[in-house]
């Protein structure tokens, strides 16, 4: 959360909403939101106050501005010990009714690491991971972290990178599908993402985004390639997208 006040209400409403379902349906299964104020300067914590005072399943940590990085970093290690899946959600967007319940059931029902949504297939289960080492050829939405289910126990100590300000889902998810064992595709569009024209990604500075970018390449082949976590024969391929994503 980063001066949200706008937005908040509807985003914490939006999976509220979610939870009471969830408790409804009697399904034995808690959601619980756990935010993360890195720094607002409007009317966000007071918001988060309001909501953590008066509903059990929301509280809060805050952080000196920092970045979505390290805020999505600190969330996941101020996860309670008993949580065995989280997703991210940011705050100035909000989900459609019954996201969380699909890719919950979908995690049981197949046994992936991973649950994904904004598809427009059928229910896929996919468990060769090499597809996404050429992100090009991977099916669904992988690169953002928003639309997704993790198991925690699949995605161990696996954290954001420090010094990427752009596209920073997109290493962490790399990493995330090196290693997992299988992943399933949930149909249904249950995101809804708002174009914020405060957001970092609207306010691009060209200079700080291919300096991301171009960190993101170098952290991808010294690490992949190095670590021998590339397949020899894809090896070749995985070089061409690199420098594709370079130029």
């Amino acid at each position: 959360v980063y001066n949200a006040e706008v937005y908040l209400r509807e985003c914490l409403d939006s999976v509220l909403a979610e939870a009471q379902a969830l408790r409804d349906e009697g399904c034995g299964h808690e959601l619980t939101v756990l935010c993360c104020d890195d720094g607002s300067t409007d009317g966000s914590q007071a918001i988060l106050r309001e909501y953590a005072r008066r509903t059990d399943g929301v509280r809060f940590v805050s952080q000196a501005n920092a970045g979505v990085v390290r805020a999505r970093n600190r969330l996941m290690d101020e996860l309670p010990p008993e949580v065995e899946a989280f997703g991210f959600l940011d705050s100035d967007d909000y989900i459609r009714p019954g996201m969380y319940r699909k890719l919950v059931e979908a995690l049981e029902r197949t046994g992936a690491d991973v649950a994904e949504t904004q598809w427009d297939g059928p229910e896929t289960v996919l468990d060769d991971m090499s597809v996404f080492l050429l992100r090009r050829t991977a099916p669904g939405r992988w690169i953002n972290v928003i639309n997704k289910l993790y198991r925690r126990r699949a995605v161990g100590s696996i954290r954001f990178r420090e010094g990427l300000r752009f596209e920073e889902d997109f290493y962490f998810n790399f990493e995330v599908h090196q290693a997992i064992r299988s992943k399933v595709l949930v149909p249904g569009d249950f995101y809804y993402y708002r174009p914020n024209p405060a957001s970092a990604t609207s306010v691009l500075n060209l200079r700080n985004y291919f300096d991301s970018a171009s960190r993101r390449v170098r952290l991808s082949c010294e690490e992949f390639l190095k670590a021998g976590r590339i397949p020899q024969s894809l090896e070749s391929d995985f070089r061409a997208e690199l420098v594709k994503d370079a130029y």
